[in-house]
């Protein structure tokens, strides 16, 4: 218990907006308004959050891998094509491109469709 109360008493609550502004430098990521094949986008939002607004591209390969999957499902990809992370606000895709291009992965970047702003509330 007195591991768990001092984690308790030394947390630290950050909003995740915050996060994102605190990644260094030349961990910066492609965002895009537009995709065209061959990229693709992966839709890494909750498949509750997929159902219930699926993101429909024309001519454009999307995949859909919780953010939960994301690291396991990636290396299972072609690493040859150009990968664009696709979330609602665009703060979960870009912390989760962020971590992959630290990994070596270079082909990744954000899909935030426009006018639709990523961070507008719906």
């Amino acid at each position: 218990m007195t591991v768990l109360e001092r984690a308790i008493a030394e947390r630290r609550a950050q909003n995740i907006d915050e996060i994102v502004d605190e990644l260094d430098a030349d961990l910066t990521v492609p965002m895009v308004g537009e995709v065209s094949a061959p990229d693709v986008v992966i839709d890494i939002r909750h498949p509750d959050e997929q159902e219930a607004n699926p993101l429909k591209l024309a001519d454009v390969e999307v995949h859909s891998i919780p953010f939960y999957s994301l690291n396991n499902q990636f290396t299972k990809l072609d690493m040859s094509k150009q990968y664009y992370l696709y979330c609602q606000k665009g703060v979960m895709s870009q912390l989760h491109a962020a971590n992959l291009k630290a990994d070596g992965r270079l082909n990744v970047g954000v899909y935030r469709p426009e006018p639709r702003s990523a961070c507008a509330i719906s």
